[in-house]
């Protein structure tokens, strides 16, 4: 039994694991490298530099989030930098450091202690203390973002300064914001947008700004059905470039990454994060996806509690089994010590019947099988017996 039981445990885990990467696995496409062919001096640079220390946001969708499931960094800026490690011959870290905020990723590159943050956007602040590649990996506008449970219309961005705002600190955005806002806007800062969002759902907060790309991201994901966009600001478009300090050695490797940047596709690469469909059309299919996925799961798990059942149903039958034939054989045993059987040749007197023991002692016929076996004696008298002893009886 325990031969197919193990074959069968290794066919199921296998199963489940296909299972579960079918949809990681069916969005990873290949996209050819070509090596670029740097000068000896970019070359001794990377090689001086060794494995390049890497920030990005871990949790920005669709441009950089952190992968629980599969325990890695996913979005387009980490695909990017993936394919410049590739082209230029380059290995990099991405550190997780959950503590840091995004301001003080920010810091990090202001004080020169990483070399490289995705996920950064252009503007004239981080200019003075960074320096940014010339190709933006990608580009998206800002929304407004209120609960679905508090109904708020804005027909225009000035009508934000009659609500409670929310802005989550180093956010690009926040400036253009607050060209909006008067001294009576009531004006909240967050560390995280996590806590902007909780703040909203308890109105604390009526609305705060978020890159639309990642609320929509979030939200076919099922992370954000509590809240909506209601107004789209199109005036400020936000270019995430990969952001470096502004020091000789970051001037250098923001050098070299332009070469790689310019020989990538981009256009190519955002399509690939969505297999070259809308996000709509693409979470459909993805949601669709999912459904059977965990379907499979479930018949599978149905099956694999079904054969449990029934092997723990035939081994409680078996071990009864067991149980009541080792019963059996015990009182078999025992009734078999009980049980005194007489062998052998017996010495009878031919006179008196009476029988000769093992000792040489003569026993009456009576007391020596009482003795040598089970049976117990009931006098009676025959009728033979009868006629010679008491005759006048037989009248």
């Amino acid at each position: 039994m325990k031969g197919p039981l193990k074959i069968f445990f290794l066919l199921v885990i296998m199963l489940i694991i296909s299972l579960g990467g079918f949809a990681h696995a069916s969005s990873d496409k290949t996209i050819p490298i070509e090596i670029i062919e740097l000068t000896k001096e970019d070359r001794l640079f990377l090689n001086e530099l060794g494995v390049l220390k890497v920030l990005v946001d871990d949790d920005f969708p669709p441009i950089s989030y952190y992968d629980e499931e599969y325990g890695e960094f996913s979005g387009i800026a980490v695909d990017v930098l993936q394919i410049l490690s590739r082209k230029l011959q380059f290995e990099y870290e991405i550190i997780r450091d959950q503590s840091l905020t995004w301001a003080a990723k920010l810091n990090k590159i202001k004080n020169s202690e990483v070399q490289i943050l995705g996920g950064a956007s252009r503007n004239v602040e981080r200019q003075e203390y960074g320096i940014f590649t010339d190709l933006e990996y990608f580009k998206v506008n800002y929304a407004i973002i209120g609960s679905i449970s508090n109904t708020i219309s804005i027909n225009q961005i000035s009508d934000i300064k009659y609500y409670k705002v929310g802005l989550v600190n180093g956010v690009t955005i926040n400036k253009y914001i607050l060209d909006f806002l008067n001294e009576n806007t009531y004006v909240t800062y967050f560390e995280t947008k996590e806590e902007a969002f909780s703040a909203l759902n308890r109105h604390e907060i009526d609305l705060f700004p978020n890159n639309a790309a990642v609320f929509k991201e979030e939200f076919f994901k099922g992370k954000r059905f509590d809240f909506e966009a209601v107004f789209s600001i199109h005036e400020v478009e936000k270019k995430y470039a990969f952001f470096c300090p502004k020091t000789d050695e970051g001037k250098h490797l923001v050098k070299i990454l332009n070469k790689g940047m310019h020989s990538i596709n981009l256009i190519k690469v955002i399509s690939n994060r969505y297999n070259n469909k809308s996000i709509f059309s693409f979470y459909k299919e993805y949601t669709n996806d999912l459904q059977q996925s965990i379907n499979y799961r479930n018949i599978l798990l149905f099956l694999v509690a079904s054969f449990f059942v029934l092997a723990l149903s035939i081994m409680l039958v078996l071990k009864h089994q067991t149980k009541q034939k080792e019963r059996l054989i015990a009182e078999l045993k025992n009734a078999l010590l009980e049980v005194k059987t007489l062998r052998g040749i017996i010495p009878i007197c031919m006179h008196c019947n009476e029988i000769r023991d093992d000792k040489g002692y003569w026993n009456q016929l009576e007391k020596y099988i009482s003795e040598h076996s089970e049976a117990q004696f009931s006098h009676g008298i025959c009728e033979n017996c009868l006629k010679e002893h008491y005759p006048e009886m037989d009248d």
